[in-house]
């Protein structure tokens, strides 16, 4: 499903899961709520700060199901970044919609399904 939303926020620090799992996201500041964005996993395009590099990315809104997570938040990794992004204002632009976000059994199962995201988000 294609989408033309864009917001901006700054990130702040969160539970560090993502790192976990091998693919370490910034949590961004927005209410997804005031956006009017659906819960799901959605290719983006991310700009860090008045940076002109445009970094492709893979962004979850949601309550991570997995980890019996209860506050929605919104989340993006960076494909082919590597850095501390803490403090800094991140625009993104979403592209478009690649699945609903979902509980998956066990982490591993979290991590293949991440990998085939980050494939998809890559070639959105």
């Amino acid at each position: 499903m294609e989408t033309n939303k864009s917001f901006s926020g700054k990130v702040v620090a969160g539970e560090r899961i993502g790192r976990t799992l091998g693919f370490p996201t910034a949590n961004i500041d927005a209410d997804a709520a005031a956006l009017r964005l659906e819960n799901g996993v959605y290719a983006a395009d991310v700009r860090i700060g008045d940076e002109g590099r445009v970094y492709r990315a893979m962004l979850n809104i949601g309550s991570r199901p997995t980890f019996s997570g209860t506050i929605c938040t919104v989340e993006a990794h960076l494909l082919d970044f590597s850095g501390d992004l803490y403090g800094k204002l991140l625009h993104v632009d979403l592209r478009r919609k690649l699945r609903e976000e979902r509980r998956f059994p066990d982490a591993d199962a979290l991590k293949r399904q991440l990998a085939e995201d980050a494939v998809q988000a890559a070639r959105a």
